[in-house]
């Protein structure tokens, strides 16, 4: 019917090739060619290649679980701020203090028990003079340059050359040159002679011998050979010692340097030269017949070293006996409290910020001067116990109350009772509690050998060491003692992280067990619970080892990640057993009778439906953790990258291990219904109960359930 007769059309049908094609350019061509590709990848793993996935899968698995068994805990307090900001410096400054590390200008550097006066010991000139004690080579005002040429000499280098054989090198302080031997020309790296000193002197302290042999030599042409060590003359191969001097092993002011070797060949002479093309006589490397040496040298140039370059106050002996190194807070302050039974908390007031601290507790059945006897025994006993307290660190007594003869009439266990090493100034730690003129409590003092660097669990096992020893010394208190009622405390204690890593470690636990319930009440099938498990179980020991593998150590940012890991780590293992429980509803006759083959094809359909969601949400996770890999807080940049890496693995797995297992044991024609939803939750209760006894089982065994505050069932 033609158009120009009025008539219009009913229905407007297009072409097919045409609709097909507005329909392909209506779809988003990313997503498409995403789908594409994630079509290919699982037809690849879930059916040409499901077995050796599985195989790799396995392989890993073991591997992880070994390394992951690896990483021990921490070592160190954690890192509050990246390792290049200032901030960090000093708390790494402030954690490294040691006693090591201690600058006294009164004392000695060196540490020794007994102290001793520095003043005692001066030497005199002359005797420094004999030991060499001077300033280094070119100091000011030490030494008049008459001493020095006193304690210099000349070592003078001659050669004898004979036709087809090495030259022969000969070493003396005389600078006279019998025959054969002729002095050495200047020139292609030969040194005629260079200064040395005699005796130590300055830095000029590293000693060579010149040895002299008549081995494998013949007599007419050179009689004897010489060479250098650092060592004595070995004589059992015919070396005998000549002389000895002193130089310089490393870069003083006005030196010079020069190489010294050993012929690796017969007849195995020494030589001296100036740069190492002229001494490469043996390729092994530096050793007591070879190496650099710097020799004083009036006219080489002055070298820019720092003031304190190679000081050494102390060298040759000359510094006497060091003093007593003084007490100061390096370490942990622990305090051990007699007539405190406890806190009363239960008038809190919650209506204020800081809240009420409570009230103390006093122990009304303390005496301190009916106790004083034991008190002084257990000063004395925490005080000998180089394990736990620092040398001269107990202050028993508070500052005002020193050690008398008033005191030490008291009682006789009070006699001799160690007296801490304060610095002028310095108040003992010791405190005394006095109330309507009677003295309730005491606290003791004691410097722990725990600096306050140590990691979490270091500390921990710190803590447990007091708490075992003071028990066991409280337990020889008489019965009815008010003494057996102390306790120690320290302000350090409350930084120890081991309760947050333990609540941690037991939320991993604890995520894994309540994520297997849900999974088996979602799923409703043991088959499909089992690739969830499998998965998330590879997925974290991987993330683990690669936290091994970096170097990392199990802090307090480590172990609450861990708990995060289970649950991130299900989220798309569920997806996808959820998307295969929906493929199943939809199963086309014909593949019902293959079970393999429904597997695969379930599998395939799971993938269809939600792989492009879980590959876009696992790159969302990614790229919102992008910007906490550069904050400043470390905390926080290692939770981005905890985050980040788990994702990535996770999503790895949901697309490789779990297609693969749900292609080879999952169930081909199951269906999720009300009375398999009613079994998985009764599996899930009786599995819960049947824990539950077995844990009253151990209790009545003696067996003792640790808890995640540190205490146990």
């Amino acid at each position: 019917v033609s158009l120009e007769m009025g008539d219009v059309p009913l229905v407007s049908v297009m072409p097919e090739n045409l609709q097909v094609s507005a329909e392909k350019s209506s779809r988003g061509h990313l997503i498409t060619h995403l789908q594409e590709l994630l079509e290919h990848w699982v037809l690849w793993s879930a059916v040409k290649s499901r077995w050796v996935i599985v195989g790799l899968f396995v392989l890993v698995l073991l591997l992880s679980i070994f390394f992951a068994s690896r990483l021990h805990p921490a070592s160190r307090a954690p890192v509050l701020f990246r390792p290049d900001t200032n901030i960090q410096v000093l708390l790494d400054l402030k954690y490294n203090l040691s006693a090591e590390g201690i600058s006294c200008i009164t004392c000695s550097g060196l540490f020794q028990e007994k102290p001793h006066s520095l003043q005692n010991n001066i030497r005199t000139s002359l005797e420094k003079k004999k030991r060499g004690s001077g300033s280094p080579w070119g100091s000011k005002g030490s030494m008049s340059d008459t001493g020095q040429q006193e304690l210099q000499g000349t070592v003078y280098i001659s050669k004898s050359r004979s036709k087809g054989r090495a030259a022969i090198y000969r070493f003396s302080l005389n600078a006279s040159v019998p025959a054969p031997w002729q002095l050495v020309a200047p020139g292609d790296g030969e040194v005629p002679s260079f200064q040395v000193y005699r005796v130590p002197f300055g830095n000029f302290t590293r000693k060579l011998t010149a040895c002299v042999s008549t081995v494998g030599l013949l007599k007419q042409m050179s009689p004897r050979k010489w060479m250098m060590t650092t060592l004595s003359c070995d004589t059992k191969k015919g070396w005998k010692f000549d002389f000895s001097f002193y130089v310089a092993s490393k870069e003083q002011q006005r030196t010079r340097k020069l190489y010294f070797a050993q012929s690796h060949k017969p007849p195995y002479q020494g030589r001296v030269c100036l740069a190492p093309p002229g001494c490469l006589l043996s390729s092994s490397p530096d050793g007591p017949t070879k190496g650099i040496l710097y020799v004083p040298s009036e006219k080489a140039p002055k070298a820019k070293l720092s003031a304190t370059s190679g000081f050494n106050p102390c060298m040759n002996t000359g510094c006497g006996k060091p003093a007593v190194r003084p007490l100061v807070d390096t370490g942990a302050m622990v305090f051990v409290v007699f007539g405190i039974r406890g806190v009363n908390r239960t008038r809190g007031l919650d209506n204020h910020v800081l809240g009420d601290m409570g009230s103390v507790i006093y122990d009304d059945s303390f005496d301190l001067f009916k106790e004083i006897g034991n008190l002084c025994r257990l000063c004395k006993a925490i005080a000998s116990n180089s394990e736990l307290v620092k040398p001269g660190g107990a202050q028993c007594l508070p500052s005002g109350y020193s050690i008398s003869s008033f005191l030490q009439m008291l009682h006789p266990e009070c006699k001799n009772i160690p007296e801490p090493n304060l610095l002028p100034g310095q108040l003992s730690h010791g405190a005394v509690g006095v109330k309507d003129g009677k003295v309730q409590w005491i606290s003791m003092a004691f410097e722990s050998t725990t600096y306050k660097g140590k990691s979490s669990f270091q500390t921990y096992a710190d803590y447990l060491k007091w708490e075992t020893f003071l028990q066991q010394q409280l337990q020889l208190f008489p019965e009815g003692s008010a003494l057996r009622h102390g306790f120690q405390t320290c302000e350090h204690w409350k930084q120890i992280f081991m309760e947050i890593i333990g609540n941690a470690l037991y939320g991993l636990v604890l995520s894994l067990v309540i994520c297997v319930a849900a999974v088996a009440v979602f799923t409703t099938h043991i088959l499909l619970l089992l690739p969830v498990l499998l998965s998330i179980l590879g997925v974290v020991c991987l993330v683990v080892t690669i936290m091994y593998w970096s170097g990392w150590e199990m802090g307090a940012v480590e172990a609450i990640s861990l708990s995060i890991l289970v649950g991130s780590s299900v989220d798309y293992c569920v997806h996808l057993v959820e998307g295969y429980l929906l493929a199943g509803e939809n199963l086309p006759l014909h593949q019902a009778q293959d079970p393999a083959a429904c597997r695969q094809w379930r599998t395939l359909e799971a993938v269809r439906s939600v792989g492009v969601a879980m590959v876009s949400s696992a790159l969302t996770t990614v790229i919102a953790t992008v910007p906490l890999f550069f904050c400043i807080i470390a905390p926080f940049a290692k939770f981005g990258k905890i985050v980040a890496l788990n994702t990535g693995v996770s999503i790895l797995y949901t697309l490789t291990v779990s297609t693969a297992l749900l292609s080879v044991m999952g169930p081909g024609t199951f269906t999720r219904s009300r009375t398999s939803c009613l079994k998985a939750v009764l599996g899930v209760l009786l599995a819960a109960l049947l824990g539950l006894c077995v844990c009253l089982a151990l209790l009545k065994s003696g067996f003792q359930i640790p808890l995640p505050n540190g205490t146990a069932l």
